[in-house]
């Protein structure tokens, strides 16, 4: 619960931060002249400095938790000495198998190696950003740290996959503690219970009560990466929205409100269902509340998820739309390819889950191969088909935690560092292109 509200709480600040210091206004540049007038202070508290940082320090310390308790206390996740505290009618179900305990060894590995890969670029491309201004203005006191509406949605698409590394390692520890019985079963301070106390009814409550609220923070965990990708695809549909400057007022009107209708529907379902997941997770915490919780995972959780995945494919479809048009490519270039990866993201933390689920003993997808008109092979490998929903929950965070270094390797070779996004337009302003595009008579 802890990490929920500190990472909530650092990326509602990078956000508010950016919003401030970001623009050509009056009250964003007052706020860079006063902190480029502090010297080399002034990269540090730049919002992408700040988010750089936190997210290394916060994905470092994940890390070593995942290395201290998985790998080198539970010896790489074959000794666990504390699963006797399972109940025997889970272990069945939490047991982690040898391919999924080589996953979640592998990914906490894969999602380092992405989120390094995430600051190298990142990083690279502000001090490449920076240097330019300092050829090409002769002011010293120019704010050669600041970033331009453009570069900054540039790297809001970079720092993407570390915030999805982090908080899917953050998910793996979360279901991992349960799959582990090394959660803290305790309902009224005391010390954990002990093995002879393992089946009394008494632990057999407070277990469920602690898986659920692992459940709920493992949720949690993800719908804050899923936050930053929202906004991430809200400054997108902003940016293209800029780009139709040439459009007559009616059809730019048009395209704001129709176009971009799936952006939209995505990043306005996609918050609605995060503040019903931390909703879930506050009330869920609180023992008097924790029907309410339960009434929100069942009905509106449950109620938004089939809107939500349509509102994925709609949007989507809306960004491969909007970057195959002409303004948006004269001043992206390839934009279709550029977003590939954010694209990819978009689709895989919405469908991926569902479809593991879905493959989950007695889910949709099981139920509907277990059909007996289906091939007797597949009908017997489906019967013997034991994979539960914590497996299902594991399996998720680890994939995204690969699916997260192979995004930061693709981002790492179409946006590259060294081009100057914020030629296309005046700095800081959204007014005219340089690239023109030819005039096609009537």
């Amino acid at each position: 619960m802890d990490e929920v509200l500190l990472m909530t709480i650092f990326l509602l600040f990078v956000v508010c931060w950016r919003g401030i210091t970001m623009g050509d206004n009056s009250v964003a540049n007052g706020i860079q002249k006063l902190l480029h007038c502090c010297g080399p202070v002034a990269a540090l508290l730049q919002w992408y400095t700040i988010l750089f940082i936190g997210s290394g320090l916060f994905l470092a310390r994940t890390f070593g938790d995942i290395v201290f308790f998985d790998f080198v206390k539970a010896k790489f996740l074959r000794n666990t000495p504390f699963l006797w505290k399972v109940p025997e009618a889970d272990q069945d179900i939490m047991e982690i198998t040898p391919w999924l305990r080589v996953m979640a060894i592998v990914a906490p590995v894969c999602g380092v190696l992405a989120g390094v890969l995430v600051l190298e670029h990142g990083i690279g491309m502000v001090r490449a950003n920076a240097q330019r201004k300092r050829e090409q203005l002769s002011d010293g006191a120019a704010a050669v740290w600041a970033t331009s509406k453009e570069l900054s949605m540039v790297l809001y698409v970079i720092a993407m996959p570390i915030v999805f590394v982090l908080m899917s390692m953050r998910a793996e520890i979360r279901i991992l503690a349960v799959m582990t019985g090394s959660l803290r079963v305790d309902t009224d301070g005391n010390l954990p219970w002990t093995h002879d106390q393992v089946e009394t009814p008494e632990y057999q409550k407070a277990w469920a009560t602690a898986k659920i609220l692992e459940g709920a923070t493992y949720k949690a965990d993800l719908e804050i990466a899923g936050f930053f990708q929202y906004m991430t695809i809200f400054s997108f549909g902003r940016l293209c929205i800029s780009y139709l400057r040439n459009a007559p007022d009616q059809y730019r009107m048009a395209l704001k409100w129709a176009a971009l209708q799936g952006v939209y529907m995505y990043v306005a379902f996609g918050m609605l269902r995060c503040l019903a997941t931390f909703a879930n997770v506050i009330l869920t915490s609180v023992e008097h509340e924790s029907k309410i919780g339960a009434l929100i995972q069942d009905k509106v959780l449950t109620f938004l998820g089939p809107i939500f995945t349509v509102a994925t494919v709609l949007c989507v479809y809306n960004m491969i739309i909007i970057c195959g048009m002409t303004d948006v490519k004269n001043n992206l270039g390839n934009a279709n390819l550029k977003f590939q990866g954010t694209r990819f993201l978009v689709l895989v933390t919405q469908v991926q889950q569902g479809v593991l689920l879905g493959l989950v003993a007695g889910g949709s997808i099981y139920n509907m191969l277990e059909n007996s008109k289906l091939p007797p092979w597949l009908h017997q490998t489906v019967q013997s088909w034991n994979f539960s929903e914590p497996r299902a929950e594991l399996l998720h965070a680890c994939l995204l935690n690969i699916e997260c270094l192979l995004v930061a390797l693709f981002n790492r070779c179409v946006w590259d560092r060294n081009v100057d996004y914020s030629k296309m337009t005046k700095v800081g302003d959204l007014a005219e292109p340089l690239l023109e595009v030819e005039q096609v008579p009537a």
